[in-house]
């Protein structure tokens, strides 16, 4: 019954694995499954997988969903961009286009160290790119020279 599953994944978004595959091809039980839990993505039909209102929701809730896009949703711009946000982690699923885009690289480092090791190559090289990275990551030279002092003192 559409309703006892709208109702299932309202509280436990994973529930959508268990529900008929037409519901999993419903919007609304889909967007409220992915409104509760970004990782029931990959529980969504693969019409859903590819809508970008649905991966966008996703994206927002958990950026790792990001690795569940389909289609052109994986290749959109902002939805990448609002995944790396949510979770920088995420650059590692997003679409090789994005990995030489360097706002998305910088999105992504803001919350993960890691960032640089999934970007594109020639961004990797680029010296003041990977300053621009370092920045963003943990701010400007003198909050971190302060932060440096500060735990000097302290010990």
């Amino acid at each position: 019954d559409r309703d006892v599953v709208l109702a299932a994944v309202q509280r436990w978004g994973m529930a959508l694995q268990y529900a008929h595959h037409l519901l999993q091809d419903d919007l609304e039980v889909a967007m409220a499954a992915v409104a509760t839990d970004g990782l029931s993505l990959p529980y969504a039909s693969a019409r859903l997988r590819s809508d970008r209102k649905v991966v966008l929701a996703a994206v927002e809730h958990q950026g790792s969903a990001l690795a569940h896009a389909l289609g052109a949703a994986r290749e959109d711009r902002d939805v990448t961009l609002a995944a790396v946000t949510a979770r920088g982690e995420a650059l590692r699923y997003a679409h090789p286009m994005f990995r030489t885009d360097k706002a998305v690289v910088i999105a992504a480092a803001k919350t993960w160290n890691a960032a640089l090791s999934w970007a594109a190559e020639d961004l990797r090289k680029d010296e003041a790119f990977v300053c621009q990275v370092v920045q963003a990551r943990f701010g400007q030279r003198d909050e971190l020279n302060a932060m440096a002092d500060s735990a000097s003192t302290q010990l």
